[in-house]
């Protein structure tokens, strides 16, 4: 079955101020939704606004929708990009160096470790400067555990009860971080990297969870400045 919509070729002149055809929302929607992954006054200046390149893209994405990969793309530079100013070379490899020391004297062996982002993002977790309750995605992983818990605690009462059907209540759900052991900073040390080279190496994939990217960049950067935040811009 072939592609229903037109290859993603150069524009024509006419068609350069119009939606593209596979999206399926309003231009003052998608400007409304990637308003909100914001960073806030504290970040410094040209943080933003390597990372507003990215919400840009985004947004022009309502005219060619391929540019949902380049923005996405541009979102994970933007992050690299604050890391190495948040945290310096001299610093990271200092940090580097220890690492090596610590491997070596606890088994013996030599380790590599590459400057990349999964270096910096594990830096940033081992300095304190990152926490799981700072990523909305840590959250809804915990609500929707508990959620299915719920669901799983009111089928046992129907069966207990001989109920044909019982009222779900998600009122009556409580999440606690005491209660899990999902840590979120371990997801992104294993899959941020993966994805942010399937972009550096080339690809013509559609990634489908570019807004994700945001939210976790968005949040990320934000936790690295949190003693200067102020308000988000």
């Amino acid at each position: 079955m072939g592609n229903k919509y037109k290859p993603d070729f150069l524009q024509e002149l006419n068609e350069v101020c119009k939606k593209d055809e596979r999206i399926r929302h309003s231009l003052e929607a998608r400007h409304e939704v990637i308003s909100g992954y914001s960073l806030h006054a504290g970040v410094p200046l040209k943080v933003r606004e390597v990372y507003d390149v990215a919400r840009n893209l985004y947004l022009y994405g309502w005219y060619v929708y391929r540019f949902n990969n380049v923005a996405e793309s541009q979102a994970f530079k933007a992050l690299e990009y604050c890391l190495k100013e948040r945290i310096g070379e001299n610093e990271i490899r200092k940090y580097v160096k220890e690492r090596k020391k610590t491997h070596l004297d606890t088994t013996g062996k030599r380790i590599n470790l590459n400057k990349g982002l999964k270096l910096y993002i594990e830096y940033c977790r081992d300095k304190k400067l990152i926490f799981n309750n700072g990523f909305s995605a840590w959250y809804n992983k915990l609500y929707n555990d508990a959620c299915e818990k719920y669901k799983m605690q009111k089928l046992k009462e129907m069966r207990e009860q001989n109920l044909d059907e019982i009222e779900l209540d998600y009122s009556e759900v409580h999440i606690s971080d005491e209660t899990t052991d999902y840590d979120h900073i371990q997801h992104l040390i294993d899959n941020a990297n993966k994805i942010r080279n399937i972009y550096a190496h080339g690809t013509s994939m559609l990634h489908p969870n570019v807004l994700y990217t945001f939210e976790m960049v968005s949040e990320f950067i934000n936790q690295l400045y949190s003693n200067n935040a102020t308000d988000y811009v």
